[in-house]
């Protein structure tokens, strides 16, 4: 089984834990400002899946599409255009 990365908001240690329902459910012991502590994560049937979608992460230097180039969310205007 994977390693669970730490929290990216606080960097406290996380650990699945499988209860009487036999769901795993991801755990960890945050700081108190963490804004985890405030978040219900769904219960997971199958281990790895719930190590694989923890441990996802976004790219910070990967812009949507919605992005600009800039970092902007509205579109960015062309040249030439008005408005």
């Amino acid at each position: 089984m994977k390693e669970l990365k730490p929290c990216p908001f606080c960097g406290m240690e996380m650990f699945l834990e499988q209860r009487k329902n036999k769901m795993y459910y991801l755990c960890g012991y945050h700081k108190p400002n963490c804004i985890m502590n405030y978040t219900k994560l769904p219960p997971y049937n199958i281990p790895d899946v719930a190590i694989i979608q923890w441990n996802r992460r976004a790219d910070p230097d990967e812009k949507t599409e919605s992005e600009g180039k800039n970092g902007n969310t509205e579109k960015e205007k062309e040249p030439g255009n008005a408005g």
